[in-house]
């Protein structure tokens, strides 16, 4: 008898071997959850190995490695945001690597929605030491 987590560790073929073993069981008679005891799996196991079995015989019952269909690319995206002192949230998405250029429409993104002045404060990046002053001089109203 099977434990609860054992089955993930039999190999395939031993796999195979017990769903045979189920199936065989329920030709003479016995009850779905009576096989299940026995077994050590749910009942509900052993109905999925029964119903796959009618449909395909023996051969249903041997699992089989899932093939991807299409292979997609992988994609990343990044994004940039603000956050005002009354809770406010202002982001901006790109795909890109971060450069000044991104970092000055930004600033422009700030600044078109606001009368007052903005404090912003930049963390550590490389880009944000790289022209911030001329990036903030050239959106500065």
């Amino acid at each position: 008898m099977l434990g609860k987590n054992d089955f993930s560790t039999v190999s395939e073929s031993a796999r195979f071997l017990i769903r045979k073993r189920a199936i065989l069981l329920l030709q003479p008679g016995k009850k779905q959850y009576e096989v299940a005891e026995i077994i050590g799996v749910k009942k509900k196991t052993i109905c999925v190995w029964y119903i796959l079995f009618k449909k395909g015989g023996f051969v249903a019952l041997k699992g089989k490695t899932p093939v991807k269909k299409n292979m997609s690319k992988r994609f990343s995206v990044k994004m940039i945001s603000t956050v005002t002192n009354q809770g406010k949230v202002q982001f901006m998405i790109y795909s890109t690597n971060m450069n000044s250029q991104k970092l000055i429409e930004l600033m422009e993104q700030l600044i078109k929605g606001s009368e007052k002045k903005i404090f912003l404060i930049l963390d550590n990046l490389r880009v944000h030491h790289r022209n911030t002053e001329y990036a903030f001089n050239l959106v500065e109203p």
